[in-house]
């Protein structure tokens, strides 16, 4: 039927390629070919088709270079989606003239150079973009700070680098915001013309340099984005520490991860501070700051260039960047959490008496914590997580003992000072790790051999 406005595949067994006969389809609107078996590159009759506002090759095996001159005559397209492909090659300028879109998504894929030259504050109705997983690099325009709508920006997984263009504390619509795994730092820049014509507005990144702005870093300006409700800028190089006020301003925040830093300083107690205002509760569900000091930008390692590494395959480092202090004892009682994810960090402090019914995953290790295992975490019934090995935990399992679990409850608290009798905790199928420094040897089960009273690493 020639007459066809809309053709969808999605997640279908179709394969071969695209036909240059759907040329013919001259009424099409839509084409949905997601998650099918579909390969080769785009037809150039394709193109022809200038009524399309809905395109979606996602995840399928086309590949090739993504052709500026050919998608730039689909003006109508309010959606755009080439990710999970193998394009190649650089993002086409041209792609600014589709000014309809509010959806572009481009990743993964293998695209390759910067993104300075695309005039993203052309795409003035952009909802949602995603570069995602690609091989891009250089600096992050300053001009997709300009996307006043945008509630959706992803650029995770590439090689960017330097900082945050001050433009961003103007997108207030924002909710999330993925930056992981980058080379980005923590100051803030911003643009300086350097052309001739002081009137000339043809391309703002690409004729500018990027000057680092003094005074203002990173979290100063994801504070002013007060509609983020995801945050992550795991795996890159932020420095500093994460400011007193920001949380507060953040009332939507649902997930804050930095994980893999160079950090420093301590966590602010007013992550809660939300919950202690009338009427007002706080949205955090997620929070994640593993190793958030010993990113790879902050890494000694101590065999680097050596034979032994070059032999062995092995090497190690050392940081001297951590986080100070305690984890705030409110966090783990806030109304909506449910993973807390603060391993590798030499964090002190001990567990609180209560926790919240929502939480799932609590994982510690490596830190410097202390004290008993209280009896809310011992015998939470929400918990699915529990690892606190590599640190000064002491006292016996007694807490543990007649608690019922999910059958999936993993546990483990290995390299620790637990003393005393093992317990039997009546789980049909769980997975516990207790690799235990033991200081106190006794037991009465006669399953378990008696040891004397020095420490010993005991693996069950």
């Amino acid at each position: 039927d020639l007459n066809l406005s809309q053709i969808d595949i999605d997640t279908t067994q179709i394969t071969g390629t695209l036909s240059n006969k759907i040329q013919k389809l001259i009424h099409l609107k839509a084409l949905d070919t997601n998650s099918t078996f579909l390969h080769g590159t785009l037809p150039s009759e394709l193109f022809s088709l200038t009524k399309l506002r809905y395109l979606n090759f996602g995840n399928c095996n086309f590949f090739g270079k993504i052709s500026g001159s050919s998608f730039k005559k689909l003006t109508n397209l309010i959606y755009l989606g080439l990710g999970y492909n193998k394009f190649y090659g650089s993002i086409p300028s041209e792609l600014s003239s589709l000014f309809k879109l509010e959806t572009l998504m481009l990743g993964p894929n293998q695209l390759t150079g910067t993104i300075n030259h695309i005039k993203w504050d052309k795409f003035i109705n952009l909802r949602l973009l995603s570069l995602h997983t690609n091989q891009l690099s250089g600096n992050i325009p300053e001009s997709i700070g300009m996307l006043s709508k945008l509630f959706e920006l992803d650029l995770s997984s590439n090689s960017f680098s330097s900082g945050l263009p001050l433009s961003f504390s103007n997108m207030t619509n924002l909710q999330t915001l993925q930056m992981r795994n980058n080379n980005l730092k923590s100051i803030i820049t911003t643009t300086s013309d350097t052309t001739s014509d002081s009137n000339s507005n043809s391309n703002l990144d690409s004729s500018s340099i990027n000057i680092v702005v003094p005074g203002i870093k990173i979290f100063d300006v994801i504070s002013k984005m007060i509609s983020l409700q995801v945050v992550d800028f795991s795996e890159n190089t932020l420095s500093g520490s994460i400011p007193f006020n920001m949380f507060p301003l953040l009332k939507d925040l649902r997930v804050f991860a930095v994980a893999s830093n160079c950090l420093s300083g301590v966590v602010p107690d007013d992550i809660c501070a939300l919950d202690e205002i009338k009427d007002s509760k706080s949205n955090l569900e997620v929070f994640v700051i593993t190793g958030s000091g010993s990113g790879k930008g902050c890494r000694n390692y101590f065999w680097e260039g050596s034979a032994f590494l070059k032999k062995y395959n092995f090497n190690g480092y050392y940081t001297k960047n951590y986080l100070s202090g305690s984890l705030p004892e409110c966090i783990y009682s806030l109304n909506k959490i449910t993973d807390i994810y603060a391993g590798g960090n030499r964090l002190l402090g001990k567990l609180p008496d209560k926790i919240s019914p929502s939480i799932k995953m609590v994982s510690l290790p490596y830190n410097t914590m202390s004290s008993i295992v209280p009896k809310s975490f011992a015998s939470s019934k929400s918990l699915e997580l529990l690892d606190l090995s590599n640190n000064e935990f002491s006292g016996t399992l007694e807490s543990f003992k007649d608690t019922e679990h999910d059958s999936k409850f993993i546990l483990s608290l290995s390299v620790n000072y637990f003393s005393g009798k093992f317990v039997v905790m009546p789980v049909i199928a769980i997975v516990i790790v207790i690799h235990i420094v033991i200081v106190i040897c006794s037991s009465s089960n006669s399953s378990f051999p008696v040891y004397h009273c020095f420490h010993l690493i005991l693996d069950i």
